[in-house]
């Protein structure tokens, strides 16, 4: 099993026009069919593929829930923040809030589940903070994870339990509760996969995970705001170059390339609204006009605005 990066972001629109789904907000968006978690009161939601009927839907989405994303079978091809991913059989996608998601394609034989949960309902579920911030970290840079047999097969007995204890066969009084009991067992399952691949001497590297985490957090509340690293090494306490060499390290990127990626990532979206203007789009990122944006987003692109606009 293995997943690819980029291989289809310059796909002709035609390539695109396969059976596609793309996840968006819980309570509206998203399916509620059979056995589905999905009570009004609740923070989380459980969609499986065999109850849709999944249609073409090609256009990014960029939602506030986190989600847990596991194939059972066949193949599902996706775009999440300008990376994309063919998914098979015993791999996960973990997506942290604020991230666009946009889901190309499907094989026939396809099925897959997705546990989608507001980060208020994590907490409510006990979990520890270092092992939630574990979580965040990987999914914000590398959110696939190739499962081994037997981690593979506990997820998916997890993922039935997800679904089964939230049937409406299932008693109320207990409910909550017990999903968050088995979200919680999924997420160790989740970080014992992460910390078995992990490279020796922990206690350096737990440093580094702690910065580079803060650094991403800090990012996506001010992306919009700024783009400068002094920003936020300023933010953290620590010099541009340290703060540099620490995500590089964890990330395999430097805080340049990660900031454009999600600027860009974050334009795209937007530039999907037909009534939003570019010169909109450019001031919700803080351009001092619409030129300096279009050749910002070109030089990364290598398409003007207009011209993802017209061919999006």
């Amino acid at each position: 099993m293995k997943y690819t990066q980029d291989k289809y972001l310059n796909q002709d629109k035609k390539n695109l026009s396969k059976s596609s789904i793309k996840m968006e907000d819980r309570h509206h968006q998203l399916p509620a069919q059979g056995g589905n978690i999905d009570r009004k009161d609740s923070s989380f939601i459980l969609v499986d593929s065999a109850e849709m009927e999944l249609s073409s839907l090609t256009s990014p989405a960029r939602t506030d829930d986190a989600a847990i994303l596991y194939i059972h079978k066949g193949e599902v091809t996706l775009v999440h923040d300008l990376k994309t991913y063919i998914l098979s059989e015993g791999m996960l996608l973990l997506k942290v809030p604020n991230v666009t998601l946009r889901l190309l394609s499907f094989s026939e034989d396809c099925h897959f589940k997705v546990f989608g949960f507001a980060p208020q309902f994590a907490i409510a579920a006990g979990m520890p903070t270092k092992h939630l911030e574990t979580v965040t970290l990987i999914a914000s840079n590398n959110p696939v994870l190739i499962l081994d047999t037997l981690t593979a097969a506990t997820v998916a007995v997890l993922f039935w339990l997800l679904q089964k204890k939230g049937s409406p066969d299932e008693k109320a009084q207990w409910h909550d509760e017990t999903i968050q009991h088995v979200f919680s067992l999924l997420i160790l399952e989740i970080v014992s996969s992460i910390k078995s691949k992990r490279a020796d001497n922990p206690s350096h590297y737990n440093r580094k995970v702690y910065l580079t985490f803060q650094f991403l957090k800090l990012l996506r509340e001010h992306i919009k705001e700024e783009r400068s690293v002094n920003f936020y090494a300023d933010l953290l306490y620590v010099t541009p170059k340290h703060l540099s060499t620490c995500v590089k390290e964890i990330t395999g990127k430097t805080c340049g390339e990660i900031i454009d990626e999600m600027v860009v990532a974050e334009a795209k979206a937007l530039l999907h609204n037909p009534e939003l203007t570019i010169g909109h789009v450019a001031d919700e990122f803080n351009f001092s006009d619409q030129y300096f944006f279009s050749k910002y987003f070109k030089k990364r692109t290598d398409m003007s605005p207009l011209h993802y606009r017209m061919a999006a």
